[in-house]
């Protein structure tokens, strides 16, 4: 039948009206919330896609026709639907689907799995459905709760929701406030796992027993905790960055980096072959690839030195606990370990203060004995 006003008002729940004016062009009455959407049903690049167009009083049956016919123009011109339409009433998930499309794609391989797992696992099954014009500050302060349980994923899923909204907004597919702004994170009991002199004792000899059996694990452990790098900074390093003692990496989690080689890194180097066929320093089990994991070795090293709950990151935090009691600024740490900004380094601020108070506290003993000494 053609769609006209009356019989979509007329329309009951769960069903779907087709027009015979447009092929593909359509109404539904939503089951869950009774709201009716007109629709557009369309092939792009060769799959069924279904496009939601506005909901039924925001737009009349003529108005939604046209918006229909301006759809099925652009997308034969090959455009984006989610771009095309101002009147367009777009989904959370819709929003997610563009977002993870011409965003995350672009992003590191595993900054992106952790966006398509979000969105997955607890973003798309929770707020999909919802229109981004109903997605309110209270809903997502809901949504948080929810997942109280898990205050670190409540707080990464509330972020990644902020990030869609600013991507979308900046390109004007939506014109609406972010709903996220002033929803209250969980506390993050951030764990901070610092080994000892005696634990680095301990490794020290788990990596010499470790060493001709795995030289290449054992060389990236090394420089991990001497240099403070990232882990996959180091594994994907070729020989070709290296200029004198500065590693140049072209691109990092912040960007192109500088790397300093301190001698005993210099002397692990130059104890590595270069092989022909591999540009990489440290050489993983396929030919002219990089090692793309330690795991195993990693818990076999520590399982061996005796060391409890200990992850490989815990390295880069060690690193910058030995730099700050042996009286290295932050500023100077932070750019070491790459940070953007010196806040990040000032987690390690409250170990400064351990050199400064014992300073004072052997200054202010020997002027105390002084001052008995003169009474």
């Amino acid at each position: 039948m053609t769609l006209t006003n009356r019989n979509v008002e007329s329309i009951q729940t769960g069903k779907v009206i087709w027009d015979e004016k447009l092929q593909g062009f359509g109404v539904r009455k939503q089951s869950e919330n009774g709201s009716i959407s007109f629709i557009l049903k369309t092939r792009i690049r060769g799959r069924q896609k279904i496009i939601t167009i506005g909901r039924y009083g925001v737009l009349t049956v003529q108005a939604a026709r046209a918006e229909a016919l301006k759809l099925l123009s652009a997308i034969s011109s090959g455009r984006d639907p989610v771009e095309i339409s101002e009147l367009q009433e777009l989904r959370v998930h819709d929003l997610a689907e563009a977002w993870l499309k011409r965003h995350v794609c672009n992003l590191k391989p595993s900054s992106a799995k952790r966006y398509q797992c979000l969105i997955r696992d607890y973003i798309g099954p929770k707020l999909g459905r919802i229109y981004v014009d109903e997605l309110t500050p209270q809903k997502v302060v809901r949504f948080h709760d929810a997942l109280g349980n898990k205050p670190r994923t409540a707080n990464y899923c509330v972020s990644t929701l902020s990030s869609m909204w600013g991507w979308a907004a900046k390109r004007g597919l939506i014109k609406l406030d972010n709903p996220c702004i002033g929803v209250q994170r969980y506390p993050e009991n951030r764990r901070k796992r610092y080994l000892s002199a005696s634990e680095i004792k301990r490794l020290a000899n788990a990596l010499t027993r470790e060493e001709q059996a795995n030289p290449f694990a054992v060389a990236a452990i090394k420089i991990l905790i001497m240099t403070g790098a990232r882990l996959g900074e180091i594994l994907s390093a070729k020989w070709e960055w290296i200029d004198g003692d500065i590693l140049k990496l072209p691109d990092s989690k912040t960007g192109a980096k500088d790397i300093t080689l301190p001698s005993p890194v210099l002397n692990i180097l130059a104890t590595l072959p270069r092989l022909e066929e591999n540009p990489y320093i440290i050489v993983g089990k396929k030919n002219g690839q990089h090692m793309v994991n330690l795991r195993k070795p990693w818990m076999r090293i520590v399982k061996s030195a005796g060391i409890e709950h200990v992850r490989l990151h815990d390295l880069r935090h060690s690193f910058a606990s030995f730099a700050v009691s042996s009286g290295a600024s932050l500023n100077h740490i932070g750019e070491q370990l790459g940070h953007r900004s010196l806040t990040t380094t000032q987690r390690y601020s409250h170990l400064a203060r351990d050199p400064v108070r014992k300073a004072t506290e052997t200054t202010a003993i020997i002027i105390a004995e002084a001052m008995r000494a003169n009474g």
